[in-house]
């Protein structure tokens, strides 16, 4: 028997004797005027992989043969269920609803890439463990997607199956109409082009939802003049990871007039363009919450009172709008007495991107105190350069878990863009499509080839190896552990003269990290990529782990100035000052080819200043 490869790996699979042949002249036979896209998206993939147009032919009394029938299922099952037969005689599709037609075409797409025309027979029976399962995409730090870029990325998410697209929306990248001071000149996303993609992801049963900072991570606007006393803590407020100890302002002060107006102007400026029925609205990390304006309330009623009433606030708000509140679960989680005052129409949005994150803890309480949420892990990419592999897939595994045992209600993967964002557009995609598969179907895919699927559904490499490339890369050792970042990538946002994190390694042989790194490029000359984006995908995945191999390096020099051979560090830092122009010129132009130019002066502001360093380094 064949053994057939499918992600996310169904349900159910049994393969028979036999095979499908695709036929010159055919039809695609459907049952209802609703499964119009799922049939015309099946047609065009007969077009495009097996070079057959098929007509479409809605059911009718006179016979034809058909190569592909739609049916709508006699039993009760779940609308994102399916079934699929394929006989020698012709495919047969059975569906719940429209999404589980849908879904059953991505699942031919796999079969027709991979097979052509001539399909091995089999019974497939499939329908997802997590009814919601999403991706959160940062189009905030500081890589603002062009449309097209966003379109590619949703085609993916249909060809596995996710049903979930969280835009967020942090600081001034939304063109709001009430502050058009805010981003006049720049390259926001716009209420236009937010119609758009709605309109691209329900076709495809994609849930566009709203996302945007309401409470906490407002420093962009807190750092304008106009909206700067808003903030809870205008002069800043202590941090022992900011530098002298002192970090900007980021949270609003909740129960000023202004803050009110603002998020109410944010709001209605925002939501009408969605015509998803949520609303995230975040209210994570409000680090400086009570030290600040509304201590002396915080000393009243403590400052899980104070959180609880910003958010029945926030929930009138949204409900004025026809929307149910989402929120980030840090807060919550913090404070036992909140479980029973969150209203149960809020949804929790329960994150943690360590291996070890407590989700099977909260998990529990949460089920226990009749709240919904959903599990919400990491692809583990940002502040990476090259991705962390084993980390994203123990955490992914953990929260997919727990979630299913203690009944999350849904299931979404993040990724974030933080300090820069350096990471190009195909190194978090092993994380999506891990995420994808557990949220679906999770104990059929724990041993999952993401090598196979990269290759089949993102490089189309037909020698397999971009896709083990990107995940043995993802898998290089880590030479100090840090939590959720990498010293390679952590390496570049300090100066130079800051060695505390290499002190510990001091005689680490970062030589050998590029070595590996050498080696396994060498696997892009044998790959067979097609399509219009292979040298792109070529760039992208050259320029991170050159990158990383310039970390390498930075830590290697670090070493040297330690060991005060001034001499070899000098040297060495010419070296890496050219290396590095050559670098970012390279960075910029990749930039430019799926992002707006808006972010990438900021994104790029730590290799200026490294290059600096080298330069001032040289001259001593």
């Amino acid at each position: 028997m064949r053994n057939i490869y499918l992600v996310p790996r169904p349900q159910k699979v049994e393969v028979k004797q036999g095979d499908f042949v695709l036929p010159h002249k055919g039809v695609i036979l459907l049952d209802s005027r609703e499964l119009d896209f799922a049939s015309r998206r099946l047609q065009q993939l007969c077009q495009q992989i097996c070079g057959q147009k098929l007509d479409r032919r809605l059911l009718t009394k006179s016979p034809c043969r058909a190569a592909f029938r739609f049916r709508k299922s006699e039993m009760q099952i779940g609308a994102q269920a399916y079934q699929l037969d394929i006989a020698p005689e012709g495919v047969t599709l059975i569906y719940g609803g429209t999404a589980g037609a849908l879904y059953g075409v991505s699942t031919l797409k796999q079969l027709l890439l991979q097979y052509q025309g001539t399909l091995p027979c089999l019974h497939i029976e499939d329908e997802p463990d997590y009814a919601q399962r999403g991706v959160l995409y940062d189009i905030s730090r500081d890589r603002m997607p062009t449309l097209e870029t966003l379109y590619k990325f949703i085609d993916f998410m249909i060809d596995v199956k996710l049903n979930q697209l969280f835009l967020h929306v942090e600081g001034l990248k939304f063109a709001y109409a009430s502050y058009p001071e805010t981003w006049e000149g720049g390259t926001p996303l716009t209420g236009e082009e937010i119609l758009l993609l709605d309109q691209y992801c329900q076709e495809r049963c994609i849930e566009l939802i709203p996302t945007q900072n309401c409470l906490g991570h407002m420093t962009k606007w807190l750092e304008r003049e106009e909206f700067k006393h808003l903030a809870e803590c205008e002069d800043g407020y202590p941090a022992s990871w900011a530098p002298g100890g002192v970090e900007k302002p980021g949270t609003l002060a909740p129960y000023l007039k202004g803050t009110r107006e603002l998020v109410e102007n944010m709001t209605e400026d925002f939501l009408p363009y969605f015509s998803s029925q949520r609303y995230n609205v975040c209210l994570d990390e409000p680090y400086e919450l009570g030290m600040g304006k509304s201590m002396q309330r915080c000393n009243e009623i403590g400052k899980d009172g104070v959180y609880l009433e910003y958010v029945l606030w926030l929930q009138e708000l949204a409900a004025k709008h026809g929307k149910s509140l989402m929120m980030w679960g840090d807060v919550v989680k913090h404070y036992p007495d909140l479980y029973k005052s969150i209203p149960k129409e809020v949804t929790l949005l329960e994150w943690g991107y360590d291996p070890a994150s407590p989700f099977e803890k909260y998990c529990a309480a949460y089920q226990e105190a009749g709240l919904r949420y959903y599990v919400c892990p990491g692809t583990a990419c940002w502040l990476s350069l090259i991705g962390r592999i084993d980390k994203m897939r123990k955490n992914q595994e953990n929260a997919a878990e727990n979630g299913l045992r203690y009944g999350a209600a849904g299931y979404l993967v993040t990724s974030w863009g933080d300090r820069g964002h350096w990471e190009h557009f195909p190194i978090a995609f092993p994380g999506y499509l891990y995420g994808a598969a557990l949220s679906w179907a999770y104990s059929q895919n724990l041993e999952i080839d993401l090598a196979h699927g990269l290759d089949l559904l993102l490089f189309e490499d037909k020698a397999g190896r971009v896709g083990q490339m990107l995940l043995r890369l993802g898998q290089l050792p880590d030479p100090l552990e840090k939590e959720n970042a990498s010293l390679i990538a952590s390496i570049f946002k300090d100066a130079i003269k800051n060695t505390e994190s290499i002190q510990q390694i001091l005689h680490y042989d970062f030589d050998s990290l590029c070595r590996e790194v050498d080696v396994i490029l060498t696997e892009l000359a044998a790959s067979q990529m097609s399509g219009e984006e292979c040298d792109l995908w070529k760039r992208e995945l050259i320029n991170n782990a050159r990158l990383f191999c310039h970390g390498c390096q930075l830590g290697k020099l670090k070493q040297l100035l330690l060991q005060r051979k001034t001499m070899q560090a000098k040297k060495l830092a010419k070296q890496l000052a050219w290396e590095l122009e050559e670098l970012m010129k390279e960075y910029g132009q990749i930039w430019l080819r799926r992002n707006r130019l808006d972010g990438l002066w900021d994104s790029m502001e730590n290799m200026r200043r490294l290059l600096r360093e080298y330069q001032e380094l040289t001259q001593v």
